[in-house]
C-alpha cells in the first residue's frame, strides 16, 4: 500500500510504543462522574468568557483578547488563555512544565498541548460508546474522513500537504490521528478541514450501505451468469475480525462481566449479524448523538517554534467557527471520559469452552481465567497492580511462568508457550490471568479446573508469605527493579515524538492523559511520579504487603471465572452455508423486486440499478475541489535531520543529532553473509538466542532471570534483531542498546558487548535454550492467526521473489523458519540415553512406513492418539489433577493401530519424544497438499530420526561458530542517535566494543542461487519453470489478498523518460479521492489496499480482505482504462513523491539514514531525483504525457491489460486465499489472459529448506 488506510477498530487500548510501560499506560482509563474538570478558580489573561465558582454562563467580552505568550509554569487553574480554560499543567520527570490541558470555553472541547521537537501532529478522539452490535463507530471512522465531498476532500488534501494519517476504533472511543511535515499553517489547515469532516459530513445515504454491507453483481467466468456476493468495507473487515481465535473469548468474557447490553460488551466494530442490519437512520442518530466538541478532544505535539499561545489562538479561532453557540456551564464541565451504566453481568458456568473458526483441527488454544468486574482501584494502587500482575506471570522469574511453562519445574507440560496477566482499567477493573498456545487434548474442563486451582494457590501462597521470608524479599526486589525500568521507560517515551498519524501507534499519550488525570490534581506528571513515590514507598513498608492487597483487590477472595478456547473447522462450513443462504434469500427478494421468476433477470436488473447509483455516485465526486500542492517540499527524506559520517577506529559511523534527548541509542550492524549456506538454519535463531538464554559474565552464569533483573536496573535497553534489504542484497545483525542518559547509554554498549560475546550455550543451561526455541516455534506457527493480513502476506511475497537468496528465506521468511526452528528443535533433543534414542528412531521408522500407505484421515487420528496418550498422561500428575484425553476417533489401518498399541507399552522418555513428533507431524500435515504427502512425509520423518541424533553439544557449537563468524569488524558499520554531548561520551566505550570483536578480514560466503520454492514445487508440477502467476493457498480465511509487483526505476534514472513512467503510475496511488485505494474501499471490494512505486523500490499492489480477488481486479483495471487526463492528477502523482521522515521518532530517523548511506542512497541522490521530478511541472502538456504512458506502465503491474508475465521479467502476481478464490481467480486470468493462463498452488512447505537445500 502506498498509504495506510484508515485504520480498524481496535477492542482494548494497548499502545504500540508502549509495551515496557504496563498496563496501566497501555489501556484507557476511566474517571468517575466526580472527577469532572475543575471550574475557573483564577483570573483571565484573555477569554471570551470566564466561569466562577457558581458555574455562571460564558459572559461574553466586547473585544477579543489575545494573549502574546504564554508560560506553562505560570499557569493556574481556570486561568483562561486565548479561548481556553486552564485545567491541569503537564510535568517531566524533573518537575518541568512540557505541556498542559485546556477546555475551550466556547465549545467545551478539550485539548492537550505537548511541547515536542517532532513535526507537527495531531491526536483526535471522539466518546463513541457503542450502543448495539451494529458497528455505527466504526462504520462513521470509514465515512467521515473518506466519504462525501467533504471526506473525499480531506483524504486528497492529506496527500498534497505532505500529511500522513490514519484512525481506529476502540471500544469506547474513536480515534483520528495525524502529522504533517509541511509546517505550522499545513498543521492548522488539518486540524480545521478535519474537524470540520467530523462535524458536518455531507456523505449520501447510498455511499452509507456500500461502506457497511451491500450486494453486488459480478459475473462468473467459467459460465458467464452472474451472481450476488457480500460485500462492504466495513462488513468484510470484521468478517475477518470476527474469525480470531479471540473474538469468542472476548465476547463471552465481556458478557460475564458487564451483561449483553453494556456498552463494554456491544463489538464497537460491529459483528458480521449486527453490520447487516446496519442503515443509514442508524448512523444518522448515532453521528448526532457523539460527533460534538464538548464530546470530543485533541492532544497536539507540536515544536518549540510553535508557541503555546499562538497555537491556543488559532486552535480557538477553529473551534469557534465551528460552534456558532457557547456551550452551558453544565456543559463546559462535563468529564472527558463517558460515565457507563453499573454492570449487569450474564450468570454463567463457572468454566467456558467457546470455538473458533479453525481448519487445522489441532491448533493450540488458551486457557484464561478472569475476575468479576467489581474493584475500585485509586490512581495510585493502579501502578501497583500492575507491577504485582507484570511480577507473578510474564518472564522466566515470575511464578507463574514456573507453575506452567519453564521445562524444568512446571508441574505438567499443557503445551502452553507463554502464561500472562493482566488488568483492564474499564469499569470496575477486571482482572485476568492466562496461558497461550495450550494442546488442544488440554483444553477440557478438568484441565481448565486444575489451571485455576493453581493459579490460586499461589495467589494464596504469596498472601501468607511471612514477613521475613526469603521468598517475599525476593519477589519484592524483583518488583523493585520493575519499578527502576517503568519509571525509566515513561521517561524515554515522553521524550520521543509521539508517532501521530502512524499506523497502529500513537494512542499511548491518550492513555497516559486519562490515567494521570484519574487523579484530579492540576500538575500531573507524565512520568507516573506520584504514583512510582506511592508503589516504592509500600514496598518499603514492613511485612508483607500482599496479603492486604490481594484481599482488596478481591484475587484470594473469590474464585475467578476460567474461560478457553479451540479450533472447530466445522465453524467454516456453517458459515459457508449461511451465506450461501444468505444470498438465495437475496435472489429471491430481488426477484419480487423486479416482478420475475427469472434469476438471471433480476440480477441483471438488479445491476443495472447498482450501476446507475454508482454513476451517480461519480458524478458527485466530481465535484471536489482540486487541492493545491504546498510550495515547500522535502528534498529528502529528512530534511530537518542533523547528520555526520565518519570513521570509529576504520568502522563507518553515522552520527544523527537530536539535542531535545537526554539519552542516546548505539548500533553495531554486522554482516552476516559470511555464514556458509549449511548453517543458515542456525543463524535464523541467532538473535533470539543471543538475548532469551542467559550470560556468562567472568566466568559465572548469569541465568535469564538474572539478566532481566540487571536490564531493567541498569539501562533502557539492549538487544539484536536481523535486519534485510531485498533490493541491494544487505542481511545484517543489528545490536542496539540504549539508555536515558550518557551513564546509562554506556552501561547499555557494556551489555552490548556481552550479549555478542558471552551467550550462555552450555549444554547445563539446555533446559532454557529449549524453552526459547520451542515458544520461537509456537509464535512462528501462530504467524497467520495475529495480527492483520499486511503483518504477514509481504513475507510470504518477499521470500517467494527472493527464493533465490537463501539467506532472506532462512533469516526473514516465516514459513522457512517455522521448518527451521523444527529441525533446531530436534537437534537439542538429543541428550538421552542411547538405548531411548535407539528406541525413537526406530518407532519412526515405523511410523513413517505406516504413514506410506494409511489413508491420510486414519494416520491423523493416529497421531491425535500418540499425542493425547503419551505426554500428559505419562507426566506425574499432583493429587487432585485429573488427565482427561480428548475422544478420538477410532483406527482402521492395522499397521497404524498396532503402532499406537505399541507406544503404549513405551518407556516414559520413549513416549516423551513419540508424542513430540507427533505434534509436529500434526502440524506440519496441514501444509502439506496431497500430491506431496508420501514425499514430505518420509522426508520429515527421517529429519526428526537424524536430528535427535544429533547431539546437542554438537549444536551448540555449531552455533557458537556462526555467531563466531560473523563477530568481525570488517563489514561492520555503527550509527549513534542522541545529543552532541552524548554522542562524544560513548566514543570510549564503543572503540572498547570494536576492540573486542576483533577487525578479522570479512569473507562472503557463496550460496547457490537455484530457486528454492520453484524447486519444491517442481515436485508436483514436473518441468516446472518459474510460474507466471501463484497463489498461496490460506485455508483460514474466505478473502483473498493481492501482491503484486515488478521492477521500477532507481534514483539514478533521472532521465524524464523514466520519470514519466513513474509518475504515470503513482498518479493512482496514495489516498486521494480518485486512488485505487479509494476507489476500491469505497466499493466494498478491499480493505487496506493501493497500487505504490518508489525509487529503488519495486511497484506493487497490494490489496487484503477482498470478497472475491476477479471482481477486485477487474473493478482496478476498469477504473484504470476509464481514468481521464486531468491535470490535477499530474500535481497530485508529484505530491506522492515527497514522503518525509520528519515526523517520526528519533531512533527511527537515524536507523533509516544510516540504512540509507550504506545502501547508497545518500540525501544528495534523493535530492537530485526529486529536483528533476519537479522539473517535470514546467513540462507542457504533462498530464497528456502522464496518461499516454498509464496503461503501458499498469500493464505491467496488472493482469489483463496487454501484457503477460513473461512480458515482465523479475515480475510477481500472486494472490492468497482458499481454494475457493484460487479458483475463480484462475477462471479470471483465463479470460483475460489466455485460455492457457494457470494459477500454480502455493503452500507452506514449499518454503521449506531441508538439508539439500
Amino acid at each position: 500500500m502506498s498509504k495506510p488506510p484508515l485504520r480498524p477498530f481496535a477492542r482494548i487500548l494497548r499502545a504500540c510504543g508502549l509495551s515496557l510501560l504496563g498496563t496501566s499506560v497501555a489501556m484507557a482509563a476511566l474517571a468517575s462522574p466526580n472527577q469532572a474538570a475543575s471550574r475557573a478558580t483564577g483570573r483571565i489573561r484573555s477569554a471570551r468568557g470566564s466561569f466562577g465558582l457558581s458555574g455562571s454562563s460564558p459572559r461574553k467580552t466586547a473585544a477579543r483578547v489575545v494573549d502574546a505568550s504564554v508560560d506553562l509554569g505560570k499557569l493556574t487553574r481556570g486561568e483562561i488563555v486565548n479561548g481556553f480554560r486552564t485545567d491541569a499543567v503537564y510535568l517531566n520527570d524533573a518537575g518541568t512544565p512540557v505541556g498542559a490541558r485546556f477546555k475551550h470555553v466556547r465549545s467545551a472541547f478539550t485539548f492537550d498541548y505537548l511541547c515536542v521537537q517532532t513535526a507537527p501532529q495531531a491526536f483526535i478522539w471522539v466518546n463513541t460508546p457503542p450502543t448495539s452490535d451494529m458497528g455505527e463507530a466504526h462504520t462513521q471512522e470509514h465515512l467521515l474522513l473518506g466519504k462525501g465531498n467533504k471526506g473525499r476532500s480531506v483524504a486528497t488534501l492529506e496527500n498534497m500537504s505532505m500529511t500522513s494519517s490514519t484512525a481506529m476504533t476502540m471500544q469506547w472511543r474513536t480515534c483520528y490521528h495525524f502529522n504533517t511535515t509541511a509546517g505550522s499553517d499545513v498543521f492548522y489547515e488539518q486540524v480545521q478541514t478535519r474537524l470540520d469532516a467530523l462535524l458536518h459530513p455531507d456523505y449520501t445515504d447510498e455511499e452509507v450501505a456500500r461502506e457497511v454491507r451491500n450486494f453486488g453483481v459480478s459475473k462468473d467466468a467459467k459460465d458467464g451468469l452472474l451472481k450476488l456476493e457480500e460485500k462492504g468495507t466495513v462488513y468484510n473487515e470484521m468478517v475477518s475480525a470476527s474469525k480470531t481465535p479471540n473474538n469468542p473469548v472476548w465476547r463471552a468474557q465481556n458478557a460475564t462481566l458487564y451483561g449483553k447490553e453494556h456498552p463494554l460488551y456491544y463489538m464497537s466494530g460491529g459483528t458480521p449479524e449486527g453490520l447487516r442490519k446496519l442503515n443509514s437512520a442508524d448512523i444518522k442518530a448515532f453521528r448526532e448523538k457523539h460527533y460534538l466538541l464538548p464530546n470530543m478532544g485533541m492532544i497536539a505535539a507540536l515544536p518549540k517554534n510553535m508557541a503555546p499561545a499562538s497555537v491556543l489562538e488559532h486552535i480557538d479561532k477553529i473551534l469557534s467557527d465551528l460552534q456558532p453557540a457557547p456551550v452551558t456551564a453544565s456543559q463546559l464541565n462535563v468529564s472527558d471520559i463517558p460515565v457507563f451504566p453499573p454492570a449487569r453481568p450474564v450468570a454463567k458456568a463457572d468454566i467456558e469452552i467457546v470455538d473458533f473458526p479453525e481448519d487445522d483441527a489441532e491448533k493450540p488454544g488458551s486457557i484464561e481465567c478472569y475476575w468479576p468486574a467489581d474493584l475500585e482501584v485509586s490512581p495510585d494502587e493502579e501502578m501497583l497492580l500492575g507491577l504485582f500482575l507484570g511480577n507473578l506471570a510474564g518472564d522466566p522469574a515470575t511464578p507463574l511462568y514456573k507453575k506452567f511453562i519453564d521445562t524444568k519445574t512446571r508441574y505438567r507440560d499443557l503445551g502452553a508457550t507463554s502464561v500472562w496477566a493482566s488488568y483492564s482499567d474499564e469499569l470496575g477493573f477486571p482482572i485476568s490471568i492466562g496461558l497461550s498456545s495450550v494442546s488442544k487434548s488440554h483444553i477440557n474442563a478438568e484441565t481448565m479446573a486444575e489451571v485455576r486451582s493453581i493459579i490460586q494457590k499461589e495467589l494464596q501462597t504469596i498472601a501468607a508469605w511471612k514477613d521475613d521470608s526469603p521468598e517475599l524479599a525476593a519477589f519484592n526486589e524483583r518488583l523493585r527493579d520493575r519499578l527502576i525500568s517503568t519509571r525509566r521507560s515513561y521517561c524515554k517515551f515522553v521524550n520521543s515524538p509521539p508517532g501521530f498519524g502512524n499506523r497502529r501507534q500513537g494512542a499511548g499519550w491518550m492513555g497516559l492523559f486519562q490515567t494521570i488525570g484519574r487523579s484530579g490534581e492540576f500538575y500531573r506528571s507524565v512520568t507516573m511520579k506520584p504514583e512510582i513515590t506511592f508503589a516504592t514507598k509500600e514496598l518499603d513498608r514492613k511485612g508483607n504487603i500482599w496479603g492486604e492487597y490481594l484481599k482488596k483487590w478481591k484475587l484470594t477472595e473469590v474464585k475467578p471465572f476460567a474461560i478457553a478456547n479451540k479450533p472447530e473447522p466445522q465453524l467454516l462450513v456453517v458459515e459457508e452455508k449461511a451465506q450461501k443462504e444468505r444470498l438465495a434469500q437475496e435472489v429471491e427478494r430481488l426477484k419480487k423486486v423486479y416482478g420475475t421468476s427469472d434469476e438471471q433477470a433480476a440480477l441483471t436488473a438488479y445491476k443495472a440499478d447498482y450501476d446507475k447509483a454508482t454513476a451517480q455516485l461519480d458524478e458527485v465526486a466530481k465535484q471536489d475541489k482540486p487541492a493545491k500542492l504546498v510550495a515547500s517540499l522535502p528534498l529528502t527524506m529528512d530534511d530537518p535531520l542533523e547528520y555526520s559520517v565518519s570513521k570509529l577506529d576504520g568502522v563507518p559511523l553515522v552520527a544523527s543529532t537530536f539535542e531535545s534527548m537526554t539519552g542516546a541509542t548505539a548500533g553495531l550492524a554486522l554482516r552476516v553473509d559470511s555464514v556458509p549456506e549449511e548453517d543458515l538454519l542456525y543463524l535464523s535463531f541467532l538473535p533470539t538466542l543471543l538475548n532469551q538464554v542467559g550470560l556468562i559474565v567472568d566466568g559465572k552464569p548469569i541465568t535469564y532471570d538474572q539478566m532481566l533483573d540487571l536490564f531493567r536496573r541498569e539501562i533502557l535497553s539492549a538487544g539484536c534483531s536481523i535486519t534485510s534489504n531485498t533490493m541491494t542484497n544487505r542481511c545484517e545483525l543489528v545490536m542496539r542498546g540504549a539508555g536515558n542518559d550518557p551513564a546509562e547509554v554506556d552501561k547499555a554498549i557494556v551489555w552490548m558487548g556481552r550479549l555478542l560475546q558471552s551467550p550462555d550455550w552450555r549444554v547445563e543451561n539446555l533446559p532454557r535454550i529449549r524453552d526459547v526455541i520451542d515458544q520461537t516455534l509456537t509464535s512462528l506457527r501462530n504467524s497467520r492467526q495475529v495480527g492483520y493480513e499486511d503483518s504477514w502476506v509481504n513475507s510470504v511475497s518477499a521470500a517467494y521473489w527472493r527464493q533465490d537468496w537463501p539467506l532472506y528465506l532462512s533469516t526473514r521468511c516465516f514459513l522457512t523458519r517455522i521448518h527451521s526452528a523444527q529441525r533446531l528443535r530436534w537437534q537439542l533433543k538429543g541428550d538421552l540415553p542411547a538405548e531411548t534414542i535407539k528406541d525413537f528412531v526406530a518407532f519412526m521408522a515405523r511410523l513413517s512406513q505406516c504413514g506410506l500407505t494409511a489413508k491420510t484421515d486414519d494416520l491423523k487420528v493416529a497421531l491425535d492418539k500418540l499425542q493425547v496418550t503419551s505426554d500428559s498422561a505419562k507426566a506425574p500428575i499432583k493429587a487432585g489433577a485429573v488427565a482427561a484425553p480428548t475422544k478420538s476417533a477410532e483406527l482402521v489401518d492395522p499397521a497404524l493401530a498396532a503402532l499406537v498399541h505399541d507406544f503404549g507399552k513405551a518407556s516414559p522418555e520413549v513416549a516423551k519424544l513419540i508424542a513430540a513428533a507427533a505434534k509436529d507431524l500434526s502440524q506440519d500435515l496441514v501444509e502439506i497438499p496431497d500430491l506431496n504427502f508420501k514425499g514430505d512425509w518420509t522426508a520429515l520423518c527421517a529429519e526428526i530420526s537424524a536430528d535427535v541424533q544429533v547431539p546437542p553439544a554438537k549444536t551448540l557449537e555449531r552455533l557458537d561458530k556462526v555467531r563466531k563468524k560473523i563477530l568481525t569488524t570488517g563489514g561492520a558499520r555503527l550509527f549513534v542517535i542522541g545529543a552532541e554531548a552524548t554522542q562524544k561520551s560513548m566514543q570510549l566505550p564503543l572503540q572498547k566494543l570494536l576492540k573486542e570483536i576483533g577487525s578479522t578480514p570479512f569473507v562472503q560466503a557463496k550460496y547457490t542461487r537455484e530457486p528454492v520454492v520453484i524447486a519444491r514445487m517442481r515436485e508436483r508440477y514436473q518441468g516446472l519453470k518459474r510460474p507466471d502467476y501463484v497463489g498461496f493457498v490460506n485455508a483460514n480465511t474466505k478473502q483473498g489478498v493481492f501482491l503484486l509487483s515488478a521492477p521500477t526505476l532507481k534514483y539514478t534514472d533521472t532521465d524524464e523518460e523514466s520519470l514519466l513512467r513513474y509518475l504515470a503510475l503513482i498518479q493512482y496511488s496514495g489516498s486521494g479521492a480518485h486512488s485505487m485505494f479509494m476507489k476500491t474501499w469505497a466499493a466494498g471490494l478491499a480493505y487496506s489496499n493501493g497500487v505504490r512505486s518508489g525509487p529503488n523500490e519495486r511497484m506493487s499492489y497490494y490489496a487484503d480482505k477482498t470478497p472475491a480477488l476477479p471482481e477486485t481486479i477487474r473493478f482496478v483495471t476498469q477504473q484504470l482504462k476509464e481514468a481521464p487526463k486531468d491535470a490535477d492528477f499530474s500535481e497530485y502523482a508529484i505530491a506522492c513523491v515527497f514522503n518525509s521522515m520528519a515526523a517520526q521518532r528519533y531512533e527511527s530517523r537515524g536507523e533509516s539514514i544510516a540504512e540509507s548511506i550504506v545502501d547508497n542512497e545518500p540525501p544528495e541522490m534523493v535530492s537530485k531525483f526529486r529536483q528533476a521530478i519537479l522539473n517535470l511541472r514546467d513540462k507542457p502538456n504533462l498530464a497528456a504525457a502522464l496518461h499516454e504512458r498509464l496503461l503501458p506502465q499498469c500493464a505491467r503491474l496488472f493482469p489483463g491489460l496487454g501484457l503477460r508475465a513473461e512480458d515482465v521479467p523479475d515480475s510477481v502476481y500472486m494472490v492468497i486465499g482458499d481454494d475457493k478464490q484460487m479458483e475463480l481467480y484462475e477462471q479470471y486470468l483465463k479470460s483475460v489472459v489466455g485460455a492457457d493462463a494457470k494459477l500454480y498452488r502455493l503452500y507452506s512447505r514449499d518454503f521449506w529448506m531441508f538439508n539439500g537445500q
